[in-house]
């Protein structure tokens, strides 16, 4: 039963189901529920389906990083460890929707082969490698042509290399976008990678 008083007429039935379907709630003919406690129950009955999707797409991104990782050839721990750490921070912009369902071995390739292009870059200048991997060639494949570029941080950079391939008519599948603090000798050749700075 219900003690509130009724303020005016109501539907025997509330209006709300939960987001599982399961029967909406009986409310008495001769009671009605006062705003501040619908509100409260309004609250309650907010579905939490998002979130708990949103909280296992991360955690499946998270496995899919490890089990990436584990492809590698073997290593130390503490490489494993640095590995685990560059894997994370290269894909730590991209959403986990984006990610999950590709091969683990592919998601490793894409990481390894931008860091080998890397190796090497003049203070000032870009560099470009634009290929189509393939797992006979490169050990690893993404289904499409890949452009990894190598540049410093700018404002802009990924809306501006987005509408370059705009004008090109290309299709843009997939984007990461790692921003690395790294240390270079006066070559340009790559020394460390700071994998703990925000």
């Amino acid at each position: 039963g219900c003690s509130v008083p009724r303020r005016g007429p109501s539907a025997e039935y509330g209006e709300r189901r939960s987001h599982n379907g399961v029967r909406p709630w009986r409310s008495s003919k001769d009671c009605v529920v006062p705003d501040s406690v619908d509100a409260q129950l309004a609250s309650a009955l907010e579905p939490v389906a998002p979130v708990v999707a949103a909280r296992r797409l991360e955690e499946a991104k998270a496995d899919l990083i490890a089990r990436a990782v584990a492809t590698a050839p073997t290593q130390s721990p503490a490489q494993t460890a640095e590995l685990a750490a560059l894997v994370s921070r290269y894909y730590r912009h991209v959403a986990p929707e984006d990610l999950v369902g590709r091969d683990p071995v592919d998601v490793l390739g894409a990481v390894m082969s931008h860091r080998r292009v890397a190796q090497t870059r003049p203070q000032g200048t870009a560099v470009v490698h634009a290929f189509t991997p393939s797992v006979e060639g490169n050990g690893w494949s993404a289904g499409h042509s890949v452009v990894e570029i190598v540049t410093d941080d700018m404002p802009f950079l990924v809306d501006s290399v987005g509408m370059v391939f705009a004008q090109a008519g290309a299709t843009v599948h997939f984007i990461a976008h790692p921003v690395l603090a790294v240390r270079r000798d006066a070559a340009g050749r790559l020394l460390d990678v700071d994998l703990v700075a925000p």
